[in-house]
């Protein structure tokens, strides 16, 4: 007669009678299928299920009539709540994580979602084996708290094992639009990471690390990347400008002068500036006035430009970090070359080869020069006594 009210309160007085539970298991199912179907009162129809699971938790048409349940929508916090213990003792790993994203969506916005996120990341990798849905998932926990270590962590582990790294960009790039300050720094260094060492893109590697330094200038690690980048693809302005950049950045001595090496090496080689390179390597004697690389730099430039007063001046100091009175000599020689013949200094000519004698003794050279410089003054003495020194060694 569809007196379906009536009929709930008999199957209740049933359930109270019935004397085994096989008989109460299958009353109680009825009655939340009349709940359910025809008299929608989805609570208590919801409620006469979770008294059989309690008892049946194995019961299959109770777990399905849940299942349609929270498919059409209804009642999904509280069925949820049941049937996630339900699938994690019977390790039906694929529907505990689907029941989890019901719970997620029922959760309020103030609340924690990133436990439930991070549990459905490791039942998609640790259970089911899907590695691209643990991704995905791990994505959604990384966007929920970006200072989570344990998110990016598995987010760049699991990129590697999917081959994901394109989509791993997608991921940083759709936590830029609400970032700012630092959290749009470490955005950008991450998506320049990727492009750099994993995508092999270089271009959009360098426009991650440039607006790295839109927001810190004196970023380190992106100071460094470009610089690499402009190295390893010949862009020698821009690697002289960020070579620059960086030795403004640093107060480690030894790693200024190693940058001002560099940066006069660039231009001096790459970019044929040689007075900016000048300029570069003097500011690295500045710190280290022995730099033998600087020193031998200079002495090149200025022998090119034919610059002997400071060519001479770099002699002098090259003395200092000479190595043996044979390589101290060949400074002397050097010097008393210039100040002869483009400095027109005979008597520090004359003082300049009479230390080279006092160094490499009776030597020829020297003695010939020397010879020439008292030949040209008339000081006709001491010509006479380099002229018998002179015999004194002659091999014919």
């Amino acid at each position: 007669q569809q007196q379906w009210t009536d009929l709930a309160e008999i199957l209740q007085r049933q359930i109270q009678q019935a004397e085994t539970d096989e008989r109460i298991i299958g009353l109680r199912f009825r009655l939340g299928q009349l709940y359910q179907e025809q008299i929608n009162d989805l609570d208590k129809a919801v409620e006469s299920y979770r008294e059989v699971l309690a008892d049946r938790p194995d019961h299959s048409p109770s777990i399905t009539s849940l299942e349609l349940l929270v498919d059409d929508g209804h009642k999904q916090g509280v069925i949820a709540e049941i049937l996630e213990p339900l699938y994690r003792l019977s390790e039906d790993w694929s529907k505990l994580a689907r029941i989890l994203q019901v719970q997620l969506s029922t959760i309020d916005a103030g609340e924690d979602m990133l436990p439930t996120i991070q549990r459905i990341a490791e039942i998609y990798e640790q259970r089911l084996s899907d590695h691209q849905q643990a991704f995905i998932w791990w994505g959604q926990a990384y966007a929920k708290d970006p200072m989570s270590e344990l998110s990016w962590e598995n987010l760049e582990r699991l990129a590697e094992m999917i081959a994901g790294w394109e989509d791993l960009v997608g991921v940083y790039e759709s936590m830029l639009e609400g970032a700012s300050g630092e959290d749009a720094i470490q955005m950008h260094k991450l998506i320049a990471r990727v492009h750099d060492e994993e995508l092999n893109d270089k271009g959009s590697a360098e426009q991650s690390y440039l607006r790295v330094l839109e927001g810190d200038g004196n970023d380190a690690t992106a100071l460094a990347a470009l610089d690499r980048i402009y190295a390893a693809g010949g862009m020698f302005p821009e690697l002289a400008a960020i070579l620059s950049r960086r030795i403004e950045g640093t107060d480690d001595a030894e790693e200024r002068i190693a940058l001002q090496l560099r940066l006069g090496e660039t231009y001096d080689v790459a970019l044929d500036s040689p007075e900016q390179a000048l300029r570069a390597y003097t500011d690295a004697l500045e710190i280290d006035s022995r730099n033998a690389t600087a020193l031998g730099a200079l002495e090149r430039i200025y022998f090119a430009q034919q610059d002997f007063q400071n060519l001479y001046e770099v002699y002098e100091k090259m003395i200092d970090i000479a190595h043996g009175d044979g390589a101290m000599g060949d400074c002397y020689a050097r010097m008393a070359k210039i100040s002869s013949e483009a400095l027109d200094d005979a008597p520090r000519a004359q003082e300049l080869w009479a230390r080279v004698l006092d160094l490499r003794g009776e030597d020829p050279v020297a003695l010939w020069e020397l010879a020439n410089l008292y030949e040209a003054a008339g000081e006709w003495r001491e010509l006479v006594d380099v002229l018998q020194r002179q015999v004194s060694v002659a091999s014919d």
